[in-house]
């Protein structure tokens, strides 16, 4: 429920001050967020995730997986950034066409996605160590920031401002994430190790799976709404954009709980059957 009110907050800001082309804006940059965040987060730190809830890893090959998970969020950090902005007038120029906070908009969107994915892998080293209500606690208490940052700095004079607050929103979490990880040394006590072919090629594994989710999912959506920006223009598509917000609000009930709440806690008992079979029952209507 609260994802819900967060995220038809953010989406009535970003109409009462910007009209329908403000929705339409927001979802492409949404979007684009998400084409940087959705291996990392979907495919390689669930990984993390997997193989350090095993409570029968030793600690040499749970090492070796978490600088594999690093190494590979550094490469497609790099790819990102390389192709996000080697291409910036393909992938942002209904961002900088706007062109009227004076800010230095690709730097500060480059690095908030880095503050967001460094969020995002500590959020996975939280519930890889069992601590499933601290990471929906953490999730929830994000989308909070998140809808505050878009509420402060939102501005009918700057879109690009309006904008950036809603990539720095989702980067405020990292403030919860770094303080618990650095509280608890969730991640100090690891040595430094080299990886192994055999923790890269298990850590692909899960990439593999989130690249077809991204190119028929986040590339689809973003190349349907780029075609729909240029065809209809900014208005019409904010207008369609609109129904699709509002549509999958009536979902985010189910997704949310789900994402925030029921496979975090799946994933913590993975290598427990029995208690897994007694938590599931337990969301199961028969």
């Amino acid at each position: 429920m609260i994802r819900i009110i967060t995220q038809l907050g953010i989406i009535k800001l970003f109409a009462v001050y910007f009209g329908p082309s403000g929705i339409a804006l927001l979802a492409h940059f949404q979007n684009l967020i998400e084409l940087i965040t959705q291996i990392p987060n979907e495919g390689i730190n669930r990984a993390l995730v997997k193989f350090w809830s095993n409570p029968t890893l030793d600690a040499g090959p749970r090492r070796r997986v978490f600088y594999a998970v690093i190494s590979y969020n550094l490469i497609i950090l790099v790819f990102s950034f390389v192709l996000f902005y080697g291409l910036k007038n393909i992938f942002l120029k209904e961002f900088l066409i706007l062109g009227n906070s004076g800010l230095p908009f690709e730097g500060l969107f480059f690095t908030a996605a880095i503050l967001i994915l460094i969020h995002l892998f500590l959020m996975s080293v939280i519930l890889s160590h069992g601590n499933a209500k601290t990471y929906t606690l953490f999730s929830l208490l994000g989308m909070i920031l998140s809808f505050i940052a878009v509420a402060i700095f939102i501005n009918e004079d700057d879109q690009q401002l309006a904008l950036l607050s809603v990539a720095f929103g989702q980067a405020m979490g990292l403030i919860l994430s770094m303080s618990y990880s650095a509280y608890h040394g969730l991640i100090r006590k690891i040595r430094p190790v080299e990886t192994s072919k055999g923790s890269m090629e298990a850590v692909w594994d899960f990439i593999a799976m989130s690249i077809g989710a991204f190119v028929f999912g986040k590339m689809v959506e973003y190349g349907v709404r780029e075609w729909a920006m240029n065809t209809y223009g900014l208005e019409q598509t904010g207008q369609w954009q609109s129904v699709v917000k509002i549509s999958e609000n009536y979902l985010l009930l189910f997704t949310g709980t789900v994402g925030v709440a029921f496979f975090p806690k799946v994933n913590q008992l993975i290598f427990f059957p029995k208690e897994l079979r007694t938590y599931i029952r337990g969301y199961l209507p028969w």
